[in-house]
């Protein structure tokens, strides 16, 4: 049932990867006729320290899908376990539906997680996409590292198609997204 697709790449000594995955992983289907951009991932595993994962991932918009703009989700579960959400479904971007999942009720409260708000950037190969940190940690108190331990915290992202304009698609073009009255 498990059906990855992943590019992973080391951001800390201590085994963290990031990965896009398919959404069959945790997530069920984008809601209605929403594009789905796909699922960022981030997994840690340390024994005798405390396992991390802190950064941002990139999913990009595909060619030709143009947001509608009119849809705001109205709630959403973006932290979990010993972690304060860095959140609030108010920061969520108009057009941009977002599922979080992490395995903060792990551990004895030792394992929390965490996603910021998706914002629209462009990707570092400078293609439209949003950006989303991912973070997750596993506790650094003595009864939370005494055992191997593994924080994950992933993202679903999906759009709504059918609006207007198409996020442009390159830093030169001089146009921000619609909608964003500035670039971050």
């Amino acid at each position: 049932m498990f059906r990855l697709i992943f590019i992973s790449f080391t951001i800390f000594a201590t085994s963290t990867n990031f990965a896009f995955c398919s959404s069959e992983r945790w997530f069920g289907k984008c809601p209605g006729e929403m594009v789905d951009l796909g699922v960022l991932d981030g997994t840690s595993s340390a024994r005798g320290a405390e396992a991390k994962v802190h950064g941002p991932g990139y999913l990009e918009i595909p060619p030709g899908v143009a947001i509608d703009y009119s849809y705001k989700q109205t709630s959403g579960n973006f932290a979990g376990g010993s972690a304060n959400p860095v959140m609030t479904i108010e920061d969520m971007p108009a057009g941009v539906y977002m599922e979080a999942y992490g395995n903060g009720n792990a551990g004895g409260g030792c394992i929390g997680w965490s996603v910021s708000a998706p914002v629209f950037e462009f990707s570092p190969e400078g293609k439209p996409a949003y950006k989303i940190v991912l973070y997750c940690h596993s506790g650094s108190s003595a009864s939370c590292i005494g055992w191997p331990v593994t924080c994950a915290v992933s993202a679903h992202l999906c759009v709504k198609g059918g609006g207007g304009l198409p996020p442009p698609r390159g830093p030169d073009t001089g146009r921000l997204a619609p909608g964003r009255p500035s670039a971050r």
